[in-house]
């Protein structure tokens, strides 16, 4: 058997596996999630269970690894249990009963039966554990195997005292291939390495001694060279290790058993050449021991040491500390070829993944895992596989930096169309570099990448801040140009804050938004108060008209006595006065509404009308007493004295409530009470005579001719007045009216043959009532005039206002015709004639006109901005290659 290769020596030729590297492009790479190649699933389990029942089964490539890691992920589960542990680590070859010696060791129940009964072939009786449902004090703690086929193929602890545990290690010249040999060599040494300390207890087979030429003898010490990393460890650790053979024969009946210093003797005379082995013997069959799991009294020699003295044995050896440091692991040559394919096709698996157009988050995974692999592997120490790793580890490193120069590369762009792939890559980023150490993850330094990430992406929202700025601005100009004061004022509060914002989100990013807010609400406040002023005089107009109407109103109002509506109209006029002049005073506009005169005139107006009504209800009221007085006096005509009597009581009274009520009018009744008592008396007294008297016939009929005469006469009296009123006569009537009274006064109202019938009061009232609606129709018609008048003064005003309006209009235009000159001698001034180009500089693209260059903040294919000492300036490109420019000012268009 070859000497197994260790970290500095090799006994065969490795081929170095050094990946070509890619150099770094700076055409755009896609990271968008995509899949390596599938590969088929694989069933480690099944893959393991075949490797495991024929060890000659050939294995694909990734069938090798899985199985492989598969054997490495179960021994790191099992190396677990050995930290912090006193760790008791039997090894041998297979078929030693180094399985059969850990359950006896552990205080399992054994016992000896045929082997068919375990249906195999043979007529030696083999070993195995009782278990507990017959019997058996333990249940078997690590399988046993009958065969020339160990049962072990990773390394098994159990616990057999606080801190201590026994470790049965497969195997060391098992051949079940190469992919589980490598992982039995990596899992007894990660198990070591777990351990707080080791002590080592090798069985030998009893028939392997005398086979071959002692060969297990020297395979024993070879591996135990191995395993302790050289010659002089073994030598120097003699006192942790002790040497058991197992399957000692019986002895026969007719032999006696011999000594066990024979078997001592019979290992130290073994024929071996090299001088190290026969030294190592020598040390070691001072440390023998023979054991049997049954405690059998009649074996082949004597001295065979109980379960307890081979505990108490064990628990004298010395530890061996610090384990890490000694032990190696233990790999024939075609295990090393094996090894060195596995990970030369892990390298291979690798390369491919990044070689791909784009790489998934399960990409960097799987490049993840296979590097984990790699450095499992690690732990065999093998140049080979450490040169692999800095290889692999360097590769992906590389493939990151290559993402991160990209990255920067879309970062740089301030056009910010890269801005979703910079994301893209940064997410590619974070997926894959998780599963990675921190080794990779320093080199990536992906918080440093997500700054600067965070960085371009907050100077992207800075720009797009400044062009909504920009078009805010130009939003307010317009608007405020046309007079819409809200939606300006709207526009100035919401540059107003996204100015605050800006200064205090985007500070660090140095991008300007050159924008001046003092200029901004300045121009606000020029425009608005000029407006302000002009439509305060509109107002103060419309102001002006409503008054004039009002006043109309009031006044006519008053002359048809409707003083309700004129009480309503006076106090409209006085608020919309106080209104006027407390609103409009700047316009310089006078209302020429006289309150005093307009307040005097309704006093004055309604306190006639109230004393006509008076006059008009005391005349009312005269009428009942005139008809009293004039019952009374047909009463003592008629000789009717009791009802003459009753009514001058009921006129006495009457006069009384006339003279209180209707004092204040100047009416008088012109009822003269004594002439009327008198008349009483007199008539009363003369009819008394008269009765006593003859009355003369003569003079009775010449009396009633006299009264035939006044009766035509007052008819035609009335038929004049009424004529005089309807014509409107008012003077002429009055002179009748009188007439009419003093006639009637002189009327013999006591001749019994001639009566006529007149209503005085109501030739009054047609009198009055007629002349209050001639009045009235005259004060309408004045008003009506001065009415008309003041429509013509509003159309008039209005024409003027019309008029002013088209001036204005054609001052303005004349002001944009003025500043479109304006602005095309600022383009001549900043461009120039002819061709304007976009160039590239070290601080970043301008725009060279013949005149200058100006730098360019935003550039698309429908624009161009451009910063100049005018402020921001937006231009639009023509035609193709270099730049024909329009220049833009004050959100207006203006052609070349």
């Amino acid at each position: 058997m070859t000497a197994p290769i260790q970290r500095n020596e090799s006994r065969v030729s490795l081929r170095t596996v050094i990946a070509e590297t890619p150099t770094p492009s700076t055409a755009p790479v896609n990271h968008a999630p995509a899949s390596a190649p599938i590969q088929p699933s694989l069933n480690v389990n099944d893959l393991l269970a075949r490797k495991l029942d024929d060890p000659s089964t050939p294995l694909q490539s990734e069938e090798s690894i899985a199985v492989l890691m598969e054997c490495i992920r179960r021994g790191e589960i099992e190396a677990q249990k050995a930290k912090d542990q006193e760790l008791v680590v039997v090894i041998g070859n297979t078929g030693a009963g180094k399985s059969t010696f850990s359950n006896a060791i552990c205080g399992c129940t054994m016992q000896r039966i045929s082997p068919k009964k375990l249906g195999l072939t043979g007529v030696k009786s083999v070993v195995i554990v009782t278990p507990t449902a017959q019997g058996g004090a333990r249940d078997e703690v690590m399988p046993i195997g009958h065969t020339k086929d160990s049962k072990t193929f990773i390394p098994q602890l159990v616990e057999i005292k606080n801190q201590v545990s026994l470790c049965d290690c497969p195997g060391f010249l098992d051949n079940r291939g190469y992919e589980i040999n490598i992982a039995n060599a990596a899992n007894i040494r990660n198990t070591f390495i777990k351990a707080k300390s080791v002590k080592v207890v090798i069985l030998i087979n009893f028939h392997t001694l005398e086979a071959d030429k002692a060969r297990g003898l020297r395979d024993m010490i070879k591996i135990c060279c191995d395993l302790f990393g050289s010659k002089e460890n073994l030598l120097e650790h003699k006192n942790s290790i002790l040497l058991g053979i197992t399957q000692i024969p019986f002895v026969q009946r007719d032999e006696e058993q011999e000594p066990l210093e024979d078997l001592k003797d019979f290992i130290k005379d073994t024929k071996l050449k090299d001088e190290f082995e026969i030294a190592t013997l020598l040390q070691l069959s001072e440390r023998l021991f023979i054991y049997d799991p049954l405690n059998a009294s009649d074996l082949k020699y004597v001295g065979a040491l109980t379960k307890k003295e081979v505990l108490d044995k064990i628990a004298e050896l010395e530890c061996i500390q610090h384990p890490q440091k000694i032990f190696k692991t233990v790999l024939n040559d075609s295990d090393i070829i094996g090894l060195i394919n596995i990970c030369d096709q892990i390298q291979a698996n690798i390369q491919a993944i990044l070689s791909q157009a784009s790489l998934s988050e399960n990409d960097f995974k799987k490049i993840a895992d296979y590097l984990e692999s790699l450095r499992k592997l690690e732990i065999i120490e093998h140049r080979h596989i450490f040169d692999l790793v800095a290889t692999a580890q360097g590769v992906i490193t590389r493939h990151f930096h290559e993402m991160i120069h990209r990255f920067d590369h879309c970062c740089a762009d301030d056009s910010y169309r890269l801005a979703d792939e910079s994301q893209a890559i940064l997410t590619a980023l974070q997926q894959g570099v998780q599963y990675f150490d921190r080794e990779i993850q320093s080199q990536v330094n992906l918080e440093n990448l997500e700054k600067r990430y965070a960085l371009f992406m907050k100077k992207r929202e800075a720009k797009q801040a400044s062009f909504e700025l920009a078009d805010l601005q130009k939003n307010f100009f317009e608007t405020i140009n046309v007079y819409n004061f809200v939606s300006a004022k709207q526009s100035l509060d919401k540059i107003k804050q996204k100015l605050g914002l800006f200064e205090t989100e985007y500070q660090e990013t140095g991008i300007s938004h050159h924008i001046t807010l003092k200029q901004l609400e300045s121009h606000y406040t020029k425009t608005k108060t000029k407006y302000d002023k002009d439509q305060l005089i509109n107002l103060a107009q419309q102001a002006l008209v409503q008054l004039t109407a009002l006043e109309g109103k009031l006044r006519l109002g008053c002359a048809e006595k409707d003083f309700v509506s004129a009480k309503t109209f006076l106090d409209e006029i006085k608020g919309k006065v106080q209104h006027f002049e407390a609103y409009y005073p700047e316009t310089g506009i006078s209302h020429n509404i006289n309150l005093k005169q307009l307040e005097n005139l309704y006093n004055q107006t309604k306190a006639n009308y109230d004393k006509e009504q008076l006059i008009r209800s005391a005349n009312k009221a005269l009428s009942p007493l005139i008809d009293l007085k004039e019952q009374f006096e047909g009463a003592c005509a008629r000789n009717d004295f009791d009802r003459a009597n009753q009514s001058l009581d009921e006129l006495k009274q009457k006069l009384k409530i006339f003279e209180t009520k209707y004092h204040s009018a100047g009416v008088s009744h012109n009822i003269n009470i004594k002439r009327l008592e008198n008349l009483y008396k007199t008539s009363k007294t003369q009819y008394e005579q008269e009765q006593d008297d003859i009355v003369n016939e003569e003079e009775r009929q010449q009396r009633k001719d006299l009264a035939q005469k006044a009766v035509i006469k007052l008819k035609a009296l009335e038929n004049k007045f009424r004529e005089a009123c309807a014509q409107n006569d008012f003077g002429s009537a009055d002179r009748l009216y009188f007439e009419i009274l003093t006639e009637w006064e002189g009327f013999d109202h006591d001749n019994k043959d001639v009566s006529y019938e007149l209503n005085t009061s109501r030739l009054r009232d047609i009198y009055d009532t007629r002349k209050e609606q001639y009045e009235r129709d005259e004060i309408r018609r004045e008003i009506e005039q001065k009415l008309e008048q003041g429509r013509k003064a509003a159309v008039d005003t209005r024409r003027k206002k019309e008029e002013a309006k088209r001036n204005e209009l054609e001052r303005k235009e004349a002001e944009k015709a003025q500043a479109l000159e304006q602005r095309i001698a600022l383009r001549n001034q900043l461009f120039g004639p002819g061709m304007a180009a976009i160039m590239a500089t070290p601080s970043g693209p301008v725009l060279s006109s013949p005149n200058n260059t100006y730098p360019i903040l935003y550039t698309d294919p429908e624009r161009i901005i451009i910063a100049t000492s005018y402020g921001p300036i937006r231009v639009r490109p023509l035609g193709q290659g270099a730049n024909r420019v329009i220049l833009n000012q004050m959100g207006q268009w203006v052609d070349q």
